[in-house]
């Protein structure tokens, strides 16, 4: 939490900027609505949000993006009346996170409904998307094309863009892409969206895996990495609901897992999905086989890596 602001210096417009939970909301206010000030009348008002979301930095930077359709009177007004109902909740939970979880509702319901899907089916992606990714999984069902919802959404700090391999990625802060996944489940959309997620990483992990021996290693390599949670979530997703493709994505990742050593992970996945891909075709079968005999060699076992060997020849 940063510092807040004592009760004296509430109606002090100078004496709040010493303050660090004020200094961010201004920041992010100006970020949002360049024209906005800091006033004595406006003051007790800033003071009040900052106190009562215990000068949470995530609370306070949603809070702020508001600042373009509110005033900072309504905000803090608005926070009362979701708080009010929120003591109706569970007791045990940490004030704090009572507050964020407030907070986090009171953003959400300002939200327009074509803005609301798409932060729910984003909560499908781990560790971040791509543009491309977004557009391809999540859709849109509005008017409204991906890209301008997710420029609004960037906009009021629920989703943020950075630039990461030479290209722009975006991500939900993690408590954020907790509720969001919440909503998606409550939704029933969450199957539909995960199907889309798994359908749009499986051909990926399998284009790669062939520029994984070539000149372009290093770069897919990189992609890799960057996609890595994308590609576990995935293959967690399909294991339940879909073992050939399961299994065709770990075989794919077979490769990736074998150069940078992940040689338990890759292990352990691929006899999941053997296991539950009983009926695969043998080629899949053949290959998988291959892939777990090289990482129990590569741990050691040299008994299980002949044996795992000798029947992916076998199959072959």
């Amino acid at each position: 939490s940063l510092d807040l602001p004592v009760r004296e210096h509430w109606a002090d417009s100078a004496a709040l900027s010493q303050y660090t939970a004020v200094q961010l909301f201004v920041d992010r206010a100006r970020a949002a609505q360049p024209n906005f000030r800091v006033t004595n009348a406006n003051a007790p008002a800033l003071a009040q949000i900052c106190v009562r979301l215990d000068g949470i930095p995530l609370a306070i930077e949603l809070a702020a993006a508001c600042v373009r359709m509110l005033t900072v009177e309504k905000i803090a007004a608005r926070l009362d009346d979701r708080f009010r109902l929120l003591t109706r909740g569970s007791r045990t939970a940490l004030p704090r996170q009572q507050t964020l979880r407030a907070l986090i509702d009171w953003s959400y319901d300002l939200l327009s409904e074509p803005e609301r899907v798409l932060l729910r089916r984003l909560a499908i992606f781990a560790g971040g998307w791509s543009l491309e990714a977004a557009e391809q999984v999540c859709g849109s069902d509005s008017p409204d094309s991906t890209f301008d919802l997710l420029d609004r959404l960037i906009g009021k700090s629920l989703v943020t863009a950075e630039e990461r391999g030479g290209d722009t990625r975006y991500r939900l802060l993690e408590t954020i892409r907790e509720y969001a996944l919440e909503k998606l489940h409550a939704s029933d959309e969450y199957a539909e969206a995960a199907g889309r997620h798994f359908s749009f990483f499986l051909p990926l992990a399998q284009e790669a895996e062939l520029h994984l021996i070539g000149t372009e290693q290093k770069e897919w390599l990189a992609r890799f990495e960057i996609e890595h949670d994308n590609l576990r979530a995935a293959l967690a997703y399909a294991l339940d609901t879909d073992p050939l493709g399961a299994l065709k994505l770990a075989t794919a990742l077979g490769r990736f897992w074998q150069i940078v050593g992940y040689f338990g992970e890759g292990r352990q996945a691929l006899m999941r999905a053997l296991s539950r891909a009983v009926d695969a075709p043998k080629e899949t079968r053949g290959e998988a086989l291959m892939w777990v005999g090289l990482f129990a060699s590569r741990q050691g076992d040299l008994i299980d890596a002949q044996e795992l060997a000798d029947e992916s020849l076998l199959l072959s």
